[in-house]
C-alpha cells in the first residue's frame, strides 16, 4: 500500500455519530449540508470530466436547503495570485479552449442582434476578460466598454444602460458581491444580463457529475432557478430567470422592460413559514388556530390539515416560487402526500427531502390565498404510543427564526 495513503487511512477516526457537515448559504443565508464531493483536477466536460487525470485534491461542494444554491467554500481565502497560480494558468486554454476568443465573438454576435432594436443603449461586459465581446458590439455601432476584475481591473467611471455577464459570475466565490458590484455600474433604468448555467431537474441523481461542476474551470458557484430570486434580492434587483440568460433590473425602463420580457418573466420567491407573534402586520400572515405554540422560540407545529396563508404580493404579472420546508415530519411521506393550491388552484409541487416547492403564476398584485392541504394529523401516542395528545403534522420554522445548527 501506498504509504501516503497508509498515513491517511491510520490517521481517521473511528465511525461515529458526528454532527451534520454544512455551511451557511452565500446567497440566502440558509443550511446548505454537505451535498457532493470532486476532484479539483474536475473540468467542464460531458464525457471526459478527468481527461487531465486526478490531483488527490478533494473539493466538497454544499446545497441550500431553501434556495438549492450549490457551492463550494475550496477558494474562499484564495488571493488572486492563488487564482493565476493555480486555474487562471497558462493551461486554462486546455479546459476552456473557447473562452479567450470564440465564445465571446458569440456572444457579441448575439447581443447585437438582441440589442438592435435599441441603438442609443450604452453597454458594459462585465468579466469579459481582454474585451473582444464589447469590440464586437462597437463594431455594431453600439457605445461598449469592458470591466474585468481580475485581468482588466481598472473601473470604469461612468454608468450604463446594459450589463452584460457572461460565464462570470460561477467563477465567483462571492456571487452576491459580484452582482450588486455589477449593479453599482447600473443607470437607473438599465438592466443586467447574466449568463450562466442553472442545475438541471435531476440534480439530486446526478449530483456533482453535472458537467457544469468543474473547481479546475472555476466554477465555484452554481445557481438554481430558485437561488436566482434571492440572489437578485440582496443586490436591490427583480430576476428575470430563463434557461441560461437571465435578467436582472429594478424599476426597468421601456427599453429595459422589452428586453427583459425577451428573456423571461419577473420571479419573486416567497418562504411559508410558521407565524410569529407579530404575523398579523406582514404581508404573509396565517390564522393561529391553524398552529401549536411555539417550539425552541423557533418553530410550530401544523394542527389542522389545512393550512392557510394570506399574502400581498409586491407586484403582479410575474411568477411567484414558493417554498416550505419542514425540520421534522410526523411521519414519514406526511409532507409528500401534501397538495397545495394559489387562489383555489391546484398547482404542481416538487418535494424533495424535506422541501416542498411550486412555481405559480400571478396575474395582479391582489391578495391571495395559499392553501396547504396536508394528510389528517395523527398523534403521537396513536403512532407511538407517547403520552402526547396533540395532533401534529409539520414541523414548521418561523421567518426570521435562527435555524439549527446555524
Amino acid at each position: 500500500m501506498d504509504e501516503t495513503l497508509l498515513t491517511k487511512l491510520a490517521a481517521l477516526s473511528p465511525l461515529g455519530s458526528q454532527e451534520k457537515v454544512h455551511r451557511k448559504c452565500k446567497v440566502c443565508s440558509g443550511i446548505a449540508p454537505a451535498f457532493d464531493v470532486v476532484d479539483f483536477q474536475k473540468i467542464c466536460s460531458t464525457d471526459q470530466p478527468y481527461m487531465f487525470g486526478q490531483a488527490g485534491i478533494p473539493v466538497y461542494y454544499y446545497r441550500c436547503m431553501d434556495c438549492e444554491f450549490l457551492f463550494t467554500d475550496f477558494v474562499d481565502d484564495w488571493t488572486a495570485a492563488d487564482f493565476s497560480r493555480f486555474i487562471y494558468n497558462e493551461d486554462y486554454i486546455k479546459v476552456d479552449g473557447d473562452y479567450a476568443d470564440a465564445r465571446p465573438r458569440r456572444d457579441g454576435a448575439f447581443f447585437g442582434e438582441l440589442l438592435a432594436p435599441y441603438p442609443g443603449l450604452s453597454v458594459l461586459d462585465y468579466g469579459g476578460g481582454a474585451g473582444v465581446l464589447a469590440g464586437v458590439l462597437r463594431n455594431a455601432g453600439f457605445e461598449a466598454e469592458c470591466y474585468d476584475p481580475f485581468s482588466s481591473p481598472r473601473r470604469p467611471e461612468r454608468l450604463f444602460d446594459v450589463i452584460t455577464c457572461m460565464e462570470v459570475i460561477e467563477h465567483s466565490p462571492d456571487p452576491v458581491g459580484t452582482l450588486r458590484d455589477m449593479a453599482s455600474f447600473l443607470q437607473p433604468g438599465g438592466c443586467i444580463l447574466v449568463g450562466t448555467g442553472v442545475q438541471p431537474d435531476d440534480i439530486e441523481t446526478v449530483r456533482t457529475n453535472w458537467w457544469y461542476v468543474a473547481p479546475r474551470n472555476g466554477h465555484v458557484s452554481l445557481q438554481s432557478v430558485a437561488s436566482l430570486v434571492p440572489l437578485g434580492k440582496a443586490a436591490g434587483l427583480v430576476p428575470y430567470p430563463s434557461g441560461y440568460l437571465h435578467g436582472f433590473a429594478s424599476a426597468p425602463s421601456a427599453a429595459s422592460a422589452a428586453l427583459l420580457g425577451r428573456i423571461g418573466r419577473p420571479s419573486l420567491d416567497l418562504l411559508l413559514s410558521a407565524p410569529d407573534e407579530a404575523s398579523s402586520a406582514a404581508t404573509l400572515t396565517c390564522d393561529l388556530a391553524d398552529w401549536h405554540e411555539i417550539e425552541d422560540s423557533s418553530f410550530r407545529w401544523t394542527a389542522r390539515s389545512e393550512i392557510v396563508w394570506q399574502w400581498t404580493p409586491p407586484m403582479g404579472n410575474c411568477d411567484v416560487q414558493l417554498r416550505l420546508t419542514s425540520i421534522m415530519e410526523i411521519a414519514p411521506d406526511f409532507l409528500s402526500r401534501s397538495r397545495l393550491l394559489i387562489g383555489g388552484q391546484a398547482v404542481a409541487i416538487k418535494v424533495s427531502g424535506n422541501s416542498l416547492r411550486a412555481t405559480a403564476t400571478l396575474e395582479s398584485d391582489a391578495p391571495v390565498e395559499i392553501r396547504l392541504v396536508t394528510p389528517p394529523p395523527p398523534t403521537p401516542r396513536e403512532l407511538y404510543g407517547t403520552a402526547d395528545t396533540r395532533q401534529l403534522g409539520l414541523a414548521i420554522r418561523m421567518r426570521g427564526a435562527p435555524a439549527a445548527n446555524a
